[in-house]
């Protein structure tokens, strides 16, 4: 047993690492070929940010566990919208304004119910998996239009890709390559892992994703969100928490169906685990949109708020597991 509790420790430590490496090594690489910023953070930047989450539910589908990976997804956004963004705004209050990002709150509540939809059956098919493959198209084309027609959009996506920095052309290619195999060998570690040490407990493996493996996987939004509040970059922090909850969904929730698309999901993973992220979805779209009527910031109120709420929900986990 203590090799699975170091097996998680150094997977989630590797995993955090090799996600980063990647995100710049790729990054460089594409500036060498002559990719510009703006595609770059449409692209390589915003989508590496959900790389752990990608791949850890991707080992977890592959090997049977399926529950982990959707429990991981699913805890996961939890934690970005209560954890993350409660301590962020805690920490340092963010400013917003009227109108801000009220078009992807929109997408990420239509995205949120479409999962019910599909989680209702307590399965995900190949025919989901297609869906949200569409639907992600459709995002991604979204993002590139604002981009393309608002400047302070483009800047965002260009700022977050100029952040990283560029690195020589045979450094880029090692780099990419050994991150990549670092990211894989990590998440398939921290799989074996969390696996052993939920039978050690006797608790489900969707606990398991709802928990360790979520937080674990949502420490890079954490890291980014208070930088970026903290330099006064609201857009950013929003903007991360929005993107990424988004892409967790359409991108790494598919994965199971393609992988494993025969597995099926234990019921508690939708009507508690799904409604949750429902709920806490809501409330934090109510507190934005509350903050704006009232004209200030959001801060440690909605903050203590998100974590009051962070709390309850994993209490209920344990106490009820």
């Amino acid at each position: 047993m203590l090799l699975a509790y170091l097996a998680i420790g150094a997977g989630l430590i590797a995993l955090m690492w090799s996600a980063d490496a990647l995100i710049a090594g790729v990054t460089s690489l594409a500036r060498h070929w002559g990719v510009s910023s703006l595609i770059i953070g449409l692209t390589v930047v915003a989508f590496g940010t959900s790389a752990p989450e990608m791949v850890v539910s991707l080992i977890a589908s592959l090997e049977q566990a399926s529950a982990m990976a959707v429990g991981n997804v699913i805890g996961s956004n939890i934690a970005n919208i209560s954890l993350v963004f409660g301590l962020t705004i805690c920490i340092s209050p963010v400013a917003i304004k009227r109108g801000m990002f009220s078009l992807e709150f929109g997408v990420l509540l239509l995205v949120t119910l479409i999962t019910g939809l599909v989680l209702f059956d307590h399965q995900i098919s190949i025919t989901d998996s297609l869906l949200f493959g569409l639907c992600l198209i459709g995002f991604v084309a979204l993002l590139t239009y604002k981009a393309r027609h608002n400047r302070k959009q483009a800047e965002i996506f260009e700022n977050e890709a100029n952040a990283c920095v560029r690195l020589p052309i045979p450094r880029s290619y090692f780099q990419s390559a050994f991150s990549l195999t670092v990211l894989l060998v990590s998440a398939d570690t921290l799989v074996w892992g969390a696996k052993t040490v939920a039978l050690d407990w006797g608790i489900s493996e969707l606990i398991v994703g709802l928990t360790v493996v979520a937080i674990g996987t949502s420490l890079p939004e954490l890291a980014t969100c208070i930088a970026s509040a903290r330099k006064g970059h609201s857009d950013l922090a929003i903007g991360n928490i929005i993107g990424s909850n988004v892409l967790n969904i359409l991108l790494v929730l598919s994965l199971p169906g393609i992988v494993d698309s025969q597995a099926t999901l234990p019921t508690e993973a939708f009507y508690r685990d799904y409604f949750t992220m429902l709920a806490m979805t809501v409330i934090w779209i109510g507190l934005f949109s509350l903050c704006i009527k009232q004209k200030r910031p959001m801060g440690r109120i909605s903050g203590t708020i998100l974590l009051l709420s962070f709390l309850t929900y994993y209490y209920g986990l344990y106490a009820y597991a």
